[in-house]
């Protein structure tokens, strides 16, 4: 190893200017996907219905245990990967492999190809979650505020735009006939989600999202495979530690009581409330008239009101 190298302070850093948008476009994903999916099973089942046949529009609530136990095993998985392999490798492999779940919507969204993706889309973001947010750390000691603050801030931006784009894309028929009309004050206010939709989406308006979420996780994955950690190695990380050591540190961060008052902090308290959270909100919507089958009455700003102030705390 030369000696620029090892004295070199931003050997093997990562790139903020490509790890912060990857870490926005990562939320924007996450984000469409949970304003999304209870109304394209709600879409999807109206269709069934009109048709004649049956698609269970209650697949969401069946959901979240595939998503969620991968969890359990998940960031052990993905702490180990990042250790042997380093966090940029599982990072990448992880945006592109999340790119099947917006593929298996497109192309076989049938209920027992769903819960499977499910359960990928939970592995999948365990180690996107665990890669990423260890990636972030490695800068130098005295942008390490500046690194996590942005990423914070880079969480509450796209789960800002996340749900107002993919709404606008949603109703873009509808959003087209207000600029035909001149009538840019409904265009404005439907854009920013002020404004009640007077169509419903059909089935045919979802396909362009999902293309859309295809095309970003291959671009983070490509960006951060490449061009997301400066070459090489970070201060303090071995040179190639293998497996070996790898258990061994394993073994070392297991009998910490700090990592345990962690681990039941965020997967015993805040884990199941928050997933909780989750799955009971679409229909919690449905029943105050935020949502109605496929239609966003509203749905939208419950997203919005949850996530902003994410922005707020990642600024702070």
């Amino acid at each position: 190893m030369s000696q620029m190298e090892t004295t070199n302070p931003l050997s093997g850093t990562a790139r903020l200017a490509i790890v912060v948008p990857v870490a926005m476009l990562s939320f924007f994903y996450a984000t469409v996907l949970e304003y999304l999916l209870p109304l394209y099973f709600s879409a999807m089942s109206e269709a069934a219905q009109a048709r004649g046949s049956f698609y269970p529009e209650a697949i969401y609530s069946q959901l979240m245990k595939y998503q969620v136990t991968p969890w359990i095993i998940g960031p052990v998985l993905a702490g180990l990967l990042s250790r042997r392999y380093g966090e940029r490798r599982v990072w990448a492999f992880a945006q592109l492999a999340m790119v099947l779940v917006p593929a298996v919507l497109l192309f076989e969204p049938s209920p027992t190809m769903v819960k499977v993706v499910a359960f990928w889309s939970g592995l999948t973001g365990a180690l996107m979650w665990i890669g990423g947010v260890s990636l972030v750390q490695m800068v130098e000691p005295h942008r390490k505020g500046l690194s996590n603050g942005l990423m914070m801030a880079s969480m509450g931006v796209g789960s800002l735009v996340g749900p107002i784009l993919s709404r606008a894309m949603l109703y873009q028929r509808e959003l087209l006939g207000y600029w035909q009309q001149g009538d840019f004050s409904q265009l404005t206010r439907m854009s920013l989600a002020l404004e009640t939709p007077s169509t419903k989406p059909g089935l045919d308006d979802f396909l362009p999202v999902f293309y859309l979420l295809i095309v970003i996780k291959l671009v983070c994955g490509i960006l951060v495979g490449f061009w997301g950690q400066r070459p090489g190695r970070f201060a303090h990380d071995d040179v190639s530690p293998g497996w070996a050591k790898t258990i061994f540190d394993l073994r070392r961060l297991v009998v910490n009581p700090r990592f345990w008052a962690l681990v039941i902090a965020l997967c015993v308290l805040g884990g199941p409330i928050f997933q909780s959270a989750n799955l009971f909100l679409p229909y919690r919507a449905e029943a105050v008239g935020l949502k109605s089958g496929s239609a966003d009455e509203g749905w939208v700003g419950v997203q919005l009101l949850r996530t902003f102030m994410w922005i707020v705390g990642g600024l702070v």
